[in-house]
């Protein structure tokens, strides 16, 4: 059976299923769904631009983060990973004293949009690059 382009499907967790019911009004669980990760997409577009960066910071943190693995609990803990890799201060000239407590600072929405921009980065990206950065927003 060939489905449509838009068609997206998933088995959702309990906890996921638990939160789709606990929104769920009038809409199907899919569209009750759908309209939850576009108000989802929504905060990550309106937040990535409150976020401030240098273009080696944000080079950085790319780098850093692209393997990551994230889970929403530990979105927080970007910063720990930033810090963890003290080889890409040097690298890339930053202070660690500057990045560190700027990526401590953030809010969760702000953690989920570097997040969410430093996966997008890499998608069909084999270098970095400036205009990449300014592309999934990391960078103005």
């Amino acid at each position: 059976m060939e489905y449509p382009d838009n068609l997206v499907q998933f088995r959702a967790t309990p906890a996921i299923m638990a939160q789709i019911a606990a929104r769920q009004f009038t809409y199907s669980r899919g569209l009750t769904a759908a309209r939850d990760l576009a108000r989802y997409y929504y905060l990550l577009e309106q937040e990535l631009p409150t976020i401030t960066l240098t273009e080696a910071e944000a080079l950085l943190i790319v780098d850093v983060l692209h393997a990551a693995d994230y889970e929403p609990h530990t979105m927080k803990y970007i910063w720990a990973e930033v810090a963890d890799a003290g080889w890409a201060f040097a690298q890339y000239g930053v202070s660690s004293t500057t990045l560190i407590p700027k990526l401590r600072a953030l809010t969760p929405a702000q953690q989920f949009a570097i997040a969410d921009a430093v996966e997008r980065f890499w998608i069909d990206t084999p270098t970095a690059t400036a205009e990449r950065l300014r592309e999934v927003g990391l960078l103005r």
